[in-house]
C-alpha cells in the first residue's frame, strides 16, 4: 500500500502521514520506521520496505522529503544505493515490488504538477492514496481553526477564528501553536473570543513580537537577537521595541510582587484585571527569573531609554542589541551604563 501526502500545507501533510501510520501500526520500532529521505541512503529505504513485519500485520515505512531530495535524478542509471534520493523508475519499482504487508507513506512539501516522480506514482496500478494539501485560505482556513479547537476540547467564536486565520495566513504550524496558547488563555469552558486573538496573536508579518519576550524568558540570547533583528528589519522602530519590552517586564514584575505577598490566584487575577489564562502564562514566565533579576531588568530598560534619547542614531541598534542580550542573559545593567554613559548637560 502506498500513501503520498504533499503540498504547501506541510502541517496537514505531516498530520495525515502520522494518522495513517497509527492506523496500521503502533510506534514500536518493530511496527514502524521513520526515515529522512533527504539524508537516508536509498538502499536503507529499500531495505526497510522489504522487511517482513514482526508482531504486527504490517510494516510501516514513513519517509519524509524523499521526492524533494530526488528531484535531480533523471534516470534509473543514476541511482546509487549509498546516496539519498532515487529516480522515478526506482521509486515506482519499490512501490510495486514491496511485500503486501508493507505500508509506504511518503510526506512531502510542495511538488510541481509536472514532477516526474509524482506522475510516475499516480500512474501506478496498485492500492494507493495520493493527496495534495494546499494552503487553506479564507473561510476554509477559519473552518479548520474551529474544527481544530473543538478537537482539542475548546470552542472559539466565529469572529475570533476569522481573525486568527487573517493574522496567520501561511503555514498552519504557528496557527496550531496559537490555538494552544489561546485555549490556555481562555481557560476551561470559556470560548476563545476575538479580543483574546487581538491581544495574544500578532500578525505574521510582524515577526510575532511575543517571540522576543519568550526568548528572553528561556534565556536564549541568540534567538532573542534574531527575532529583534527580524522585527527591526521589518520596520519596527527602537521605541516600539522598548515599549513592548517594558510591558512584558511590567507584567512579570506585577505577578512576582503578588506572589511574594502570597496573594491567592483568584484575588491576584481580580486585582490585576487579567483573565485566568493570561495570569497563568505570565506567572510561568515570571518563574524563570531568580530573586533580584526583574529589578535589574527594569534598570536595563531605564538605561536603554536614556541612551536612545541621548545618543546618535548610528548607535541605536547597538543599544537595543545590548538591551536584549542583557535581558536574556540576565546580565548586569551597569555594563550597559558603562557602554552608553549619559552625556553631561
Amino acid at each position: 500500500m502506498l500513501y503520498l501526502f504533499y503540498g504547501d500545507d506541510d502541517y496537514t501533510a505531516r498530520a495525515l502521514a502520522a494518522t495513517t501510520a497509527a492506523r496500521y501500526a503502533d510506534d514500536s520500532f518493530f511496527a514502524a520506521q521513520r526515515l529522512d529521505g533527504a539524508a537516508a541512503p536509498w538502499g536503507e529505504i529499500v531495505a526497510a520496505c522489504h522487511v517482513l513485519p514482526f508482531l504486527s500485520p504490517h510494516q510501516v515505512v514513513r519517509v519524509s522529503g524523499l521526492i524533494g531530495a530526488s528531484a535531480r535524478r533523471r534516470a534509473a542509471s543514476g541511482d546509487d544505493n549509498a546516496k539519498p534520493g532515487a529516480s522515478p523508475d526506482a521509486l515506482t519499482g519499490l512501490a510495486r515490488g514491496a511485500p503486501e504487508t508493507t505500508v509506504l507513506i511518503l510526506e512531502e512539501g510542495a511538488l510541481n504538477a509536472a514532477s516526474p516522480h509524482l506522475k510516475a506514482l499516480a500512474a501506478l496500478d496498485i492500492p494507493k492514496e495520493i493527496r495534495q494539501c494546499p494552503t487553506l485560505e479564507g473561510r476554509g482556513r477559519a473552518q479548520w481553526i474551529g474544527d481544530e479547537v473543538k478537537r482539542r476540547g475548546g470552542t472559539i467564536e466565529a469572529a475570533a477564528a476569522t481573525l486568527l486565520a487573517e493574522r496567520l495566513p501561511s503555514s498552519l504550524w504557528p496557527v496550531s501553536q496559537a490555538i494552544d496558547t489561546l485555549l490556555s488563555y481562555a481557560g476551561p469552558g470559556v470560548a476563545i473570543a476575538r479580543a483574546a486573538v487581538e491581544e495574544m496573536v500578532t500578525p505574521e508579518e510582524d515577526e510575532n513580537v511575543f517571540h522576543l519576550g519568550d526568548a528572553i524568558v528561556v534565556k536564549n540570547a541568540a534567538r532573542a537577537l534574531a527575532v529583534l533583528h527580524g522585527l527591526m528589519d521589518g520596520g519596527m522602530v527602537e521605541e516600539q521595541v522598548l515599549a513592548m519590552l517594558v510591558g512584558r517586564v511590567r507584567d512579570w514584575t506585577l505577578a512576582a510582587a503578588l506572589k511574594s505577598e502570597r496573594v491567592p490566584e483568584d484575588a491576584a487575577i481580580k486585582r490585576l484585571g487579567w483573565n485566568p489564562g493570561k495570569y497563568r502564562m505570565v506567572s510561568r514566565a515570571m518563574a524563570s527569573f531568580a530573586r533580584g533579576e526583574l529589578p535589574r531588568c527594569y534598570q536595563s530598560l531605564v538605561i536603554a531609554d536614556e541612551a536612545l534619547k541621548s545618543r546618535p542614531g548610528d548607535e541605536r541598534r547597538l543599544i537595543l542589541d545590548m538591551l536584549v542580550f542583557t535581558l536574556a542573559a540576565r546580565g548586569d545593567p551597569e555594563t550597559m551604563r558603562g557602554m552608553f554613559p549619559t552625556p553631561l548637560t
